[in-house]
C-alpha cells in the first residue's frame, strides 16, 4: 500500500486488531480480532453497548492507549500509511493533521485553565506554523462554522464558561481546525439534553459531507446513526457481530444482537406508555468470555451449537454485509442439521 492520498477508494483499513489489558484478576481481551474499513467521504457507525470494545477500538487505532499493561496487535493503515508502526513522536504529526478524535466529555478534553482561544489556535501555530494573528482569525471562522454565536468574544472565555453543547461545539472546531482527513467521533453527545444532541450530530455530518473527509460514529444507539452513517458495524463482547451498508443492515438484519439493539429503540408510534424492550442478562466478562458465540448466554435463537462453536463473519445476501451467526433472525430457530454435518 502507498501512503498517496487519492480520491475515492479506502481511507482507513484496520486488519485483525486485539487489544489485551493486563489485570490484577487476568487478561482482558477488549478487542479481538477486530477487521473493517472506512471509504473516504464515507461515514462509519461503531454500535455497540457500553463495554463491547468501541472506545477501546478507537483509541488503539489513534493510538492513544498507554504502552505499559496493554498488548496490541493487527495493522491499521490510514491513507495507505501504517500507524502501527510508527513512533509517538511520528503519531504527534499525525494526530490533528490526518486523524482527529471528538471525546466523549469536552469539559475534560478541554483544559479548564486556557482561554478557548489558545485551545483553538494550538493545533494551528503546531501543525501550519501560523502566526498568532492568523490562527487567531481562522479560529474565529471555525467557531463561527460550527455554529457558536459571537466567536471573537469566545476565545476569551475559558470552559467553564460555556454550556455543554458550546463546548462540545468548540472541540469540534479543533478537531477540524487542520483539515483531518478522519473524523473519530466517541460518544459525541454524552450528557447533552436531547435537543442539542440533534443539533451536534447534525453539526458533524454537515461538516463531514462539507469536508468529504471519513468519519467513524461510536454510539450505543442505532437510531443515532440510521441516517447519518452510509455504514455500520456492530460490536459485541470485542468482537464484530454484524457489518454492512447502513440501509442494509436495517432492512436484512441478520445478528440477533442487531435486532435485539433495534428493538430496544424507542418508536414514536407506539402507544403511550408501552413497556420499552430490553436485552436480558448482561454482557459478558471479558476476563473469562463465553465459548462459541459471546452473544448466545442472552440469545433468545441460541442452540447447542452456539455455546460450542464461534461463528465465523459469513456473507450476506447483499455486498459488504457480513454478519457472525449460526441462526441468523430470517432462518428456522430450529437447526435443521447437527452441528456434526455443518462442520463436515
Amino acid at each position: 500500500m502507498d501512503g498517496q492520498s487519492q480520491t475515492g477508494g479506502t481511507l482507513l483499513t484496520v486488519e485483525d486488531l486485539a487489544v489485551s489489558f493486563s489485570t490484577p484478576y487476568g487478561t482482558v481481551r477488549a478487542v479481538d480480532g477486530v477487521s473493517l474499513q472506512v471509504q473516504r467521504g464515507r461515514a462509519l457507525g461503531l454500535v455497540g453497548e457500553s463495554g463491547s470494545g468501541k472506545t477501546v477500538l478507537a483509541r488503539s487505532i489513534m493510538r492513544l492507549l498507554p504502552r505499559r499493561g496493554v498488548d496490541t496487535t493487527g495493522r491499521v493503515f490510514l491513507d495507505g500509511i501504517d500507524l502501527t508502526v510508527r513512533s509517538p513522536k511520528q503519531m504527534r504529526a499525525v494526530w490533528g493533521s490526518r486523524l482527529s478524535m471528538v471525546f466523549q466529555d469536552p469539559m475534560t478534553s478541554l483544559n479548564p485553565v486556557l482561554k478557548i482561544g489558545q485551545q483553538v489556535a494550538e493545533s494551528l501555530r503546531q501543525h501550519r506554523q501560523m502566526s498568532r494573528h492568523d490562527s487567531r482569525e481562522l479560529a474565529i471562522k471555525l467557531l463561527d462554522a460550527v455554529g457558536i454565536p459571537e466567536p471573537a468574544q469566545i476565545l476569551g472565555r475559558y470552559p467553564h464558561s460555556l454550556s455543554g453543547g458550546m463546548r462540545q461545539r468548540v472541540t469540534i472546531a479543533i478537531a477540524l481546525s487542520c483539515d483531518p482527513v478522519l473524523l473519530m467521533a466517541d460518544e459525541p453527545t454524552t450528557a447533552l439534553d436531547v435537543t442539542v444532541q440533534d443539533q451536534i450530530l447534525d453539526l458533524l455530518q454537515e461538516q463531514q459531507h462539507a469536508r468529504d473527509m471519513g468519519m467513524v460514529l461510536i454510539t450505543h444507539d442505532l437510531g443515532v446513526v440510521a441516517n447519518r452513517t452510509d455504514d455500520i458495524a456492530v460490536m459485541y463482547a470485542g468482537q464484530i457481530v454484524e457489518q454492512g451498508p447502513t440501509p442494509v443492515v436495517f432492512a436484512h438484519t441478520k445478528s440477533p444482537y442487531t435486532s435485539a439493539l433495534l428493538q430496544s429503540v424507542p418508536r414514536i408510534d407506539n402507544p403511550p406508555h408501552s413497556r420499552l424492550e430490553v436485552i436480558r442478562g448482561r454482557p459478558p466478562s471479558l476476563l473469562n468470555p463465553p465459548s462459541g458465540c459471546r452473544f448466545a448466554p442472552r440469545c433468545l435463537r441460541a442452540q447447542e451449537r452456539c455455546s460450542a462453536e464461534l461463528p465465523p463473519l459469513t456473507p450476506g445476501p447483499e455486498p459488504g454485509h457480513l454478519f457472525r451467526c449460526w441462526y441468523p433472525v430470517d432462518a428456522p430457530s430450529v437447526p435443521l442439521e447437527s452441528s456434526t454435518t455443518r462442520s463436515a
